[in-house]
Formats: structure tokens, sequence, C-alpha cells
């Protein structure tokens, strides 16, 4: 083999080097990064409980500004179709839980011990991959392992917004949620006062307190 072919050979694995370090370097600067949702968002979700054999439909208001957040969901349980509210003022360490069915109208306060969770991609999860949703739309998709099981969540690359989430436990049935017409901001502020039918927390006593049992509620508000 000539000298002249030995160095084109060997400049032409050099470029292949380059251009496989170049288009790494490329994946990774442009790989998708664990993020959070906006602070204040609303939107629409469906919610699959496989466990509790349950289907609800509902919206959500997520305000971590102020550290308030709203679900309204539909839900078939027990042969009776609930519309059940849930609001929680993180700051008050308050919730209020109204349900109306063809039983009537009825609510329940209940003392809101902890903290509010900011709707973020958990923390100990992987990046799996990102596709596409109507040909346009990048998604990424997450995994993680949590205690007694794990989820996988997929969120819009282009401002954190979630898009689906599956719980999966490893002795028991999971369950799935999506979201979708997610917009930025609070439209009505009021969406998180206490309804007039609640009592306040300050008007329960702790026999009271400890005797209310709460509803089913999405995988979210638990």
């Amino acid at each position: 083999v000539s000298t002249q072919s030995t160095g084109v050979v060997r400049s032409n694995m050099q470029r292949l080097a380059v251009f496989v370090l170049l288009s790494v370097s490329l994946a990774i600067a442009f790989a998708a990064s664990p993020c959070c949702t906006p602070k204040q968002w609303e939107g629409r979700f469906d919610n699959h409980d496989e466990k509790r054999n349950y289907f609800n439909l509902g919206e959500i208001s997520y305000d971590f500004t102020n550290k308030l957040e709203r679900v309204k969901y539909l839900q078939d349980f027990n042969g009776l179709t609930d519309v059940v509210e849930v609001i929680r003022d993180y700051n008050s360490h308050v919730e209020y839980e109204l349900t109306n069915n063809t039983l009537g109208v009825s609510c329940k306060t209940f003392e809101l011990p902890k903290d509010m969770k900011e709707f973020c991609v958990h923390r100990t999860a992987n990046y799996t991959g990102s596709y596409t949703l109507g040909g346009s739309l990048l998604v990424d998709a997450w995994r993680a392992k949590l205690i007694g099981g794990g989820e996988v969540t997929t969120w819009a690359r282009n401002g954190c917004i979630p898009v689906t989430r599956i719980l999966h436990k490893n002795k028991a049935a999971g369950s799935t949620e999506t979201y979708y017409d997610v917009t930025a901001g609070i439209k009505n502020p009021a969406v998180f006062n206490r309804p007039a039918l609640c009592p306040p927390l300050q008007a329960l006593s702790e026999k009271k307190k400890r005797s209310m049992k709460r509803e089913r509620v999405p995988a979210r508000l638990q």
C-alpha cells in the first residue's frame, strides 16, 4: 500500500472520528433536561385507576406561586356519578372537598399538613427518548423508580407541559393520566376560594377532623 493511500485512509478515519464526536456533542447539547411546569396554568385531564376501577374526567388549576391547587372531576364509582371538587390552600394548610351527586351536595374540610409539591419531572427520572405528536410537537419521555413501583411521564419540550403519566406499582395495578388543553395563567383566581357550603377548618372539632375520610382523588392529588 502506498504512503499516499495510507494517508488518505488515515485522513478519512480522522474525519469520521471528528464527525462522531461532533454528533455525540450535539446530541448531548440538545438532549432533554429535567424541568418543571410553568408556575401557573390550567388544563383538562383524564385519569384511569385500575386498582380502584374507576375512570374520571376533570380540570385542574395549578398556582405554585400562591401555593394553591384546584381539581374538579367527574367520576363513576359505587354506582354513583359524582362531581368532585378539591381545593387545596397550602398557605393555610386546609383542603375543601365538595361532592355533588343524586344524593345531594356535601362538603368536607380537612387539615393539609404537607407542603405543595412543584409539578416537575421526578428528580430521579432518566431521559428515555423524544418523539413528536401531530408531526410538530416535540415530547420528551422520562422513567423514574419510586418506592413500591415507578412512573413513566411525557412532557412537551417547549414549556415543560405535562402530556401523560403512567404510574405502576410492584404489587398492584397502576393508573394512567393524560393532560390536554393546557393554557398559561389562572383565568379566575376565585376558583380557589372556600365554597360557601364548606365549614372553616377552625369550626371543626378534633374528633370531627379525625373521623372524615377523603374521596378517591386522582393520582396528582395523592
